[in-house]
């Protein structure tokens, strides 16, 4: 994605949405290139738009990457046991 890309997204995602929520949200993005161009930033300064500082590369800090680990580990577990039931009902060997 590039900064075009992405200060579209914020432009018709982002702010109409935002603006529901009132007064007092931040906005949280990490310090990819995408994030940090200057078209990028120029936009959160013209719209007003609170951004909170964070870390670049912090998947420890980034809860979605956790989420992404927990879903991760359970579609192997489904996908194992799928393979076991699948290999005791047929008595095939892969």
């Amino acid at each position: 994605m590039n900064s075009a890309k992405y200060h579209e997204i914020l432009q018709f995602q982002l702010l109409p949405n935002a603006y529901h929520a009132g007064y007092g949200w931040k906005f949280q993005q990490d310090n990819t290139p995408t994030h940090t161009a200057k078209l990028t930033q120029q936009f959160f300064v013209i719209n007003n738009v609170p951004v909170i500082d964070w870390l670049a590369n912090s998947p420890d800090l980034n809860p979605i990457e956790n989420l992404w680990a927990i879903l991760k580990g359970n579609v192997e577990k489904m996908v194992n046991n799928w393979i076991m039931k699948k290999k005791s009902l047929s008595g095939d060997d892969f």
